[in-house]
């Protein structure tokens, strides 16, 4: 047991055990006084400092500080958040939760919530160690269940790393009973595809000889999160302009930029829909299907596409926007002419922050919303 323990320390949330101690290491960093603020203006940070001495497990830590924050910032950046399907999950089982990426944070922070304003469990939250960038977001997310996924290395230590997240997921989902959520793929989608990679679910099967038993275990559900606004429409266009010509570099603090950015800016209307556990359909598939990894992974893939493109919301945003890219008016029964002229104008608006070939970037933009 206590190698086990050992094991996925590098990767794990906090133990309850360590919640005090995580809290007073959270109080102490000079970022604490801001996020206090914003979190619970009204309040001052004294009064907060002193309330976190009752608090002494994870869900205490999520229930008195984590909520109040998202229910902030989904006031204050949304015009409301809405969820259909969550009848598919049982409260008594645990899930992995396998949805589209396109926003840093908020997907599995307003997916959180979601589950908290309803009566669920909290699940894990799956985040690249790329991402935790200094000790308050690393000692913040680990408060916030977060399960660390180690990135990069050579074909050793990648080989290395997945078996130690399967392991993980596979003991944290099997044994104890617990939710994880994980994004269908490495980084947000840029260009509005939503598509799963298939090293995702060959990852899920590492160590294990039968991937179609290893799968089943972990009560795969896919989960479709559909916003108005995309989060962070501008830098995603510029990022696949540039990549279109050259390599792609992050500056120093982009990642923690677009953190910001997706949490502070409007992103009008979201909409999350629970898809349902995808068991049955592994069972249905042919016997030599569930033992090849290769297969398996492509079918189990495809499937999950299928629930989130079927469970995807379009907005008149993305009927507009398909319009516009063919110079037609094939869905003008989806949209006002208000609506359209308010595209209109936010679509300028964010390219005008952006440097190169306009009709290029346009392009781009457009397809962010009409791909879906």
């Amino acid at each position: 047991m206590q190698k086990e323990i050992l094991q996925f320390d590098e990767v794990r949330p906090y133990y309850d055990s360590e919640v005090q101690p995580a809290i007073q290491k959270l109080i102490a960093h000079p970022l604490f006084e801001q996020v206090s603020r914003f979190i619970n203006p009204h309040a001052s940070v004294e009064d907060i400092k002193k309330s976190f001495g009752n608090i002494n497990t994870v869900f205490d830590f999520q229930k008195n500080f984590s909520y109040q924050g998202v229910t902030k910032i989904m006031k204050d950046s949304t015009s409301g958040i809405t969820v259909d399907g969550i009848e598919n999950i049982e409260k008594d089982k645990a899930y992995l939760i396998i949805s589209n990426h396109r926003d840093i944070v908020l997907d599995s922070a307003f997916l959180e919530y979601l589950l908290f304003k309803n009566g669920h469990n909290t699940t894990q939250i799956t985040i690249g160690d790329n991402l935790l960038i200094n000790d308050f977001i690393t000692t913040l997310g680990k408060l916030n269940k977060i399960f660390t996924l180690k990135r990069g290395g050579g074909k050793i230590e990648v080989y290395k790393n997945a078996m130690l997240h399967s392991a993980y997921i596979r003991k944290t989902i099997c044994k104890d009973n617990q939710s994880i959520w994980i994004a269908q793929r490495e980084g947000r989608t840029k260009n509005g595809s939503d598509i799963t990679q298939e090293s995702l679910i060959k990852m899920l099967t590492a160590g294990e000889k039968a991937p179609g038993v290893a799968l089943k275990c972990l009560n795969i559900i896919p989960l479709a999160i559909s916003y108005e606004y995309e989060p962070c429409d501008d830098r995603k266009t510029r990022e696949v302009y540039i990549s279109r010509s050259d390599t792609y570099v992050k500056e120093s603090n982009e990642d923690l930029s677009s953190i910001l950015a997706g949490v502070s800016e409007q992103k009008g209307h979201v909409h999350f829909s629970f898809g349902k556990p995808i068991t049955n359909f592994i069972n249905s598939l042919p016997e030599d299907t569930r033992t090849d990894l290769h297969r398996m992974a492509a079918a189990v893939s495809k499937h999950i596409d299928h629930q989130i493109h079927k469970g995807f919301k379009l907005w008149p945003n993305n009927y507009i926007a398909a319009d516009l890219m063919v110079g037609m008016a094939a869905f003008n029964d989806k949209y006002t002419a208000e609506q359209k002229e308010n595209f209109i104008i936010y679509k300028k608006n964010q390219l005008e922050k952006l440097e190169g070939d306009k009709e290029v970037l346009e392009d781009i933009f457009l397809k962010i919303y009409a791909n879906p």
